[in-house]
């Protein structure tokens, strides 16, 4: 979507075969992929040059990862990796970006939280507390850089059919997914609908919105 509105993108992620995937799907042929394990803390710091060797005027961090276990079941590592992905990583990449001046004055930045960090789930304590975690993280973001016209916000879908979808789809009953997928007033999202409220964050038309969480539920909130 950015893409389509004119944006140059340079996208990361682990795999090199899907980076290039997406990278064709994109219109126009400025873009750049930089294969990159954003939980490698110490080769972040190492790469950010190369990674983003000019400032940017947005940032849209959407790595992530589930995990469904009981509390009285979970092990360190379980909670030590879902932390260091989903809260430990945007943290401490945007430490690097802002430390290398490599965030424009007014960009924007949006983190992909989730509905689970107000509305958590059995078996998903840990995925919601790092969610939760990342909501307050970009709050203090907004008000550090307000002073620069930095804006940062998160966006928390409910269920969205998406690679986490196909994992949940595993180790829930068809049946259960089936019934949760009825409370959808709208029905249940698409990664599209989240590609659609990161462009609207990144863009002029949110530049008096920071600090904030934009729910995207398709309705299934409005019972609760």
């Amino acid at each position: 979507m950015a893409a389509k509105q004119g944006a140059s993108l340079i996208l990361t992620g682990r795999s090199e075969e899907r980076l290039q995937g997406t990278k064709q799907l994109l219109r126009g042929t400025q873009h750049r992929t930089f294969p990159l394990d954003l939980s490698d803390d110490q080769r972040v710091l190492s790469q950010i040059n190369q990674l983003v060797p000019e400032p940017l005027n947005g940032v849209v961090y959407c790595a992530g990862q589930a995990h469904i276990k009981p509390i009285k079941f979970l092990k360190p590592a379980d909670v030590q990796r879902i932390y260091q992905i989903n809260c430990i990583a945007p943290t401490i990449l945007m430490s690097y970006l802002l430390k290398k001046k490599r965030i424009c004055k007014q960009a924007a930045v949006v983190f992909i939280s989730s509905i689970a960090a107000k509305q958590p789930y059995k078996g998903g304590s840990v995925y919601a507390s790092t969610k939760a975690a990342l909501e307050s993280f970009s709050r203090s973001l907004a008000l550090e850089y307000a002073t620069q016209g930095i804006r940062a916000n998160c966006i928390a879908p409910a269920m969205v059919k998406s690679p986490m979808y196909a994992q949940a789809q595993q180790v829930v009953s068809e049946q259960l997914m089936q019934e949760h997928a009825q409370q959808y007033p709208l029905g249940v999202g698409t990664s599209t609908d989240v590609a659609h409220a990161a462009v609207f964050l990144l863009s002029d038309a949110a530049k008096w919105i920071t600090g904030q969480t934009l729910t995207l539920d398709g309705g299934w909130g409005l019972g609760k």
